[in-house]
């Protein structure tokens, strides 16, 4: 059975993504496990402890208004559901439930801090990204499920591992959909080794219904988006590699702003 860590702060963003979630994965062999982290403070006082006990239990009430609201939402499907609450930084805090529950994956909402059009993602989700070193479902503002078509994986062409495969050719297959790899270059004419590379992708996803494409860019984002503005994406995937490009750009301290499509949801998946 597949467990999904569903981080929340109880707004309506967070709703979003858990229902998308649960619509994108479904109720069969899944359960979902409601995360919220309240704030932490370091005053030792015993106004402190108590305003501790306070956030706490209005934590608890939230949760259970979400729970019930989640649960009316499906009312026929009856989605496998518990929930965790716990005091400290999120990133942190879904770390240790993650383990704890032997988590598949981790989905959340997006919002970007100076406008979702000129952001990647906020803060909260590109730490977690940074950070969970698993599959993050990165779901933007306001997305809404839909049959899934067409579906991209952005590529440089280096080897991936046997869980990413995996995790990529599970979702076409869930969702019927085709995958497009995409792979951005600064060169005029492909060479004999990308060529060679390309092949091997190729053969990687012979077992899903898919397409190699290759954009001619020196910005690798400004590459992804020429091709989802041209040929649209309902869904794209990213590999997370220490000293990549792509785990650089979920890097929370990476001062540069990115514009990568953040209306498409992101499902990063982490390579050691």
């Amino acid at each position: 059975m597949k467990t999904i860590i569903l981080p929340t702060d109880f707004s309506d963003n967070a709703k979003n993504a858990i229902r998308f979630t649960i619509d994108m994965y479904g109720t069969e062999n899944v359960r979902y496990v409601l995360v919220n982290a309240y704030g932490m403070h370091h005053n030792s006082s015993a106004m402190m402890i108590n305003l501790d006990d306070v956030l706490h239990k209005d934590a608890e009430t939230s949760m259970e208004t979400e729970m019930n609201y989640i649960l009316s939402c499906y009312k026929d499907k009856k989605p496998a559901l518990s929930s965790v609450i716990r005091k400290g930084d999120l990133a942190e805090v879904i770390g240790v439930v993650f383990k704890m529950e032997k988590a598949d994956m981790i989905a959340m909402g997006t919002k970007g801090d100076s406008g979702v059009d000129k952001v990647l993602m906020g803060s909260n989700t590109s730490h977690v990204i940074k950070m969970a070193l698993c599959p993050v479902l990165a779901i933007p503002e306001g997305a809404r499920y839909s049959k899934m078509d067409r579906l991209v994986f952005t590529t440089d062409l280096k080897k991936v591992s046997d869980a990413s495969r995996q995790a990529i050719a599970d979702v076409c297959k869930m969702t019927g959909a085709r995958l497009d790899v995409v792979n951005v270059h600064d060169q005029a004419e492909v060479g004999a080794e990308t060529e060679r590379r390309m092949a091997e992708v190729n053969h990687m996803f012979s077992d899903v219904s898919h397409q190699i494409h290759t954009v001619q860019d020196d910005n690798v984002s400004e590459g992804i988006n020429t091709f989802v503005e041209q040929n649209g994406a309902d869904l794209i995937f990213m590999l997370a590699r220490e000293e990549s490009f792509f785990y650089r750009l979920f890097n929370p301290s990476h001062t540069r702003k990115m514009a990568l499509h953040t209306e498409v949801p992101l499902l990063v998946l982490y390579e050691k």
